[in-house]
């Protein structure tokens, strides 16, 4: 009872960001379908650009804050959402407790359907960042598509300039991962936990951990937790 008490004012208290949200990005049509709830400790430091929906939303099918994990203190940290730039959502998607959402103008960061990313990490994007479908990334991993400081030559021309980040349907990144500017990740890849990616993995079903991330597998993938795509069991 105490727990359902708990929810029901979380939910309460949760409803004027919500409101807020969904009035502020999408047309009266589609806003009064309420398709992302925002919990009510979420900080809004920016509400520009676009938010697009490239599915047919329902009521609180996006996700932004909430859940109930253990792994961070709720009572100092929250969800940052700082946005001048368009963000993609392709289906449902969860972004837990105190996640960092920075997309910066002109920028373009993309979620596939039935995603989610866990509690603490971090996605500054300048350029381009896309989240494939289904994709599990764990608690307190970085993607960054920018160095922010930039070098130049003897000419004066950049030579670190911003580069995107892609992400492949069905990847499972471990905690405190980190995802640097320009790499790509192949679908079904496995990072393990405490890696840090700098170059591309090409190849489908492989496993790859350290720092610098190395193949370690191949032939090892996590099941999809979308029970659509014929997977009817449950794991952690």
């Amino acid at each position: 009872m105490k727990n359902v008490l708990y929810k029901g004012a979380r939910f309460v208290k949760s409803l004027p960001k919500t409101l807020y949200f969904n009035f502020h990005y999408f047309p009266f049509k589609v806003a009064l379908k309420l398709p992302v709830f925002v919990d009510y400790k979420v900080r809004f430091m920016k509400l520009e650009g676009d938010i697009k929906l490239n599915y047919a939303p329902r009521r609180f099918e996006v996700k932004i804050g909430g859940s109930d994990t253990v792994l961070v203190d709720k009572k100092y940290n929250r969800t940052i959402w700082k946005s001048e730039g368009t963000v993609i959502f392709h289906g449902p998607f969860k972004l837990a407790h105190s996640t960092v959402i920075s997309v910066e103008r002109s920028a373009v960061l993309e979620f596939g359907e039935n995603g989610l990313i866990n509690a603490g990490t971090k996605i500054i994007c300048t350029k381009r960042i896309s989240i494939g479908k289904a994709a599990s990334i764990a608690w307190l991993c970085t993607f960054i598509d920018s160095d922010f400081h930039d070098i130049v030559d003897e000419n004066n021309i950049t030579v670190n300039p911003d580069e995107e980040i892609i992400i492949g349907d069905y990847v499972w990144i471990g905690h405190d991962c980190t995802v640097k500017k320009g790499v790509h990740i192949a679908s079904w890849t496995i990072l393990a936990s405490n890696s840090l990616a700098i170059k591309d993995i090409t190849e489908e079903k492989q496993t790859w951990g350290g720092n610098p991330a190395r193949w370690i597998r191949t032939g090892y993938w996590r099941p999809s937790l979308m029970k659509s795509d014929g997977y009817n069991f449950s794991y952690r």
